[in-house]
């Protein structure tokens, strides 16, 4: 390597320095955006959708009189949503009383799920939730796990940014 370099290769040095560093912002933004925008609206329209079935007193009810065919229907209402891809109902004891799987697979109970924690995955978010009786006795408990779209497809503006740096990049260098 020259111990001088010529006015063109730090000019290209320089270039690619600063497009390398575009490159790590527009990173750093879709982080942010998943951080900041995505996961909080995901854990907000889970919270929604099992206050729906646990604060309205469907659930409640179907546990207290054992009803599992009606907390059943009320599950397969999840059947429109196509973000829902399991939905089940739990009693006091941990024992399967309803569930709705897009899939038709077994569903399995989280065990290390902390109770109101929404836990994202690679495709998926889930949320497990006591389900309370007026005297505030948990009397069973809801799981519910939504799919979530893959990250490039959630940050669409993030891949075109970095598409047309990589392409500035590629159209300095050459």
């Amino acid at each position: 390597m020259p111990a001088t370099l010529s006015l063109r290769q730090r000019l290209t040095r320089l270039m690619l320095t600063a497009s390398g560093l575009a490159l790590i912002c527009v990173l750093a933004t879709a982080f942010l955006f998943e951080l900041t925008s995505f996961r909080p609206r995901v854990r907000s329209e889970l919270k929604q959708k099992v206050d729906f079935l646990t604060l309205a007193e469907v659930l409640p009810a179907t546990l207290a009189f054992q009803d599992s065919a009606t907390a059943q229907k009320y599950l397969d209402r999840f059947q429109d949503d196509k973000n829902v891809e399991v939905a089940v109902v739990y009693d006091a004891d941990r024992n399967l009383f309803a569930k709705y799987n897009r899939s038709g697979e077994t569903a399995m109970m989280p065990m290390s799920q902390q109770p109101g924690e929404v836990r994202f995955g690679a495709n998926a978010a889930s949320l497990w939730q006591p389900i309370l009786r007026h005297d505030e006795k948990v009397i069973g408990y809801l799981y519910l796990q939504e799919s979530i779209p893959p990250f490039y497809a959630r940050a669409p503006v993030a891949d075109f940014i970095m598409l047309a740096v990589v392409a500035a990049m590629l159209g300095m260098v050459f």
